[in-house]
């Protein structure tokens, strides 16, 4: 009697601590309309720690659309862990949809759920409302809000073009010398034109910026010294009024020759040479210095 007690109790222990698994599958309902949704709840229950697989629902079965697929969700209490996910299904067929019993699996285990059988109905036109002819679409009534914004932005835009424009043009017609000092004309150009020498412009590739200097000083230098109205003549107005100015030919042509360089290197953005930037400062310097030298000639003969 007493080894028989103590093999019940051993194969009673040792069904106590086998693995055991629970597992089903309920819907919130088990008939829809065609496109409803039906909300599938999968549970799950194992000890802590056992080894599982999940099941998944077949994308094979006929007349089922998966809607979505929850994530699995899982809460320990008392050392079992129970595992639940939600999925939602519809059908588009109608008919009678059967999900098919899924497995658990627990280790060596196994659990399985019930099958189910979803009712899929047509909806039922209601034969006593009285049928009317299809119509077309309304107009919808008119919006003056976005024509009012639409207005206003391009008034904005225009004013803001006006300005932009005046304010560029303005800078076009002034030098980019901010101060012109009260020194005589040939001594002011002569310093301006050794401050721009020393600048380095054209070497360090600012071409654009070196003739736009260049020739404002020369553009201030005719206002003040000859009042040749020079600041808002283009290179060819310009060129025209030098030769009213009756210069040696040689200087003539030199500054006619920086004058048209300048336009192509602003506008045209053409790459000048090395010795054309040379150049073209020595002829603005050219002119500086014969007048220079036909006042000193003018002063002599009066003493």
């Amino acid at each position: 009697m007493n080894k028989v007690a103590v093999l019940f109790l051993s194969l009673c222990a040792s069904f106590s601590n086998a693995q055991h698994s629970e597992f089903s599958v309920k819907a919130d309902t088990n008939s829809i309309l065609i496109g409803e949704a039906v909300l599938l709840t999968l549970s799950g229950e194992i000890k802590v720690g056992d080894p599982y697989q999940w099941p998944f629902l077949p994308d094979t079965i006929k007349g089922l659309n998966v809607l979505e697929q929850g994530k699995i969700d899982s809460l320990i209490v008392k050392e079992r862990l129970t595992l639940s996910q939600k999925i939602n299904i519809t059908s588009f067929d109608s008919g009678f949809v059967q999900i098919p019993k899924l497995v658990f699996l627990n280790g060596n285990d196994s659990a399985l759920s019930q099958s189910l059988v979803i009712k899929v109905s047509l909806t039922q036109a209601q034969e006593d409302n009285e049928l009317f002819d299809i119509k077309a679409p309304l107009a919808p009534p008119f919006n003056w809000l976005p024509w009012l914004y639409l207005a206003l932005a391009i008034i904005a835009a225009v004013l803001l073009i006006v300005w932009l424009f005046k304010r560029f043009r303005k800078k076009g017609h002034h030098s980019k010398i901010d101060n012109v000092p009260s020194l005589a004309p040939i001594d002011w150009a002569l310093e301006q034109l050794a401050i721009l020498e020393e600048k380095k412009l054209w070497q360090d590739g600012f071409q654009k910026q070196y003739y736009s200097q260049l020739i404002d000083i020369l553009r201030y230098f005719l206002e003040r010294e000859f009042s040749v109205k020079a600041m808002e003549s283009t290179a060819e107005e310009l060129i025209e009024k030098l030769k009213k100015l009756k210069l040696d030919e040689e200087n003539f042509i030199s500054l006619s020759k920086t004058l048209r360089l300048s336009s192509m290197v602003k506008f045209a953005k053409q790459q000048a040479q090395p010795y054309e930037h040379e150049e073209s400062l020595q002829a603005v310097k050219n002119l500086v210095l014969k007048t220079q030298l036909k006042k000193a000639e003018k002063e002599e003969e009066h003493e």
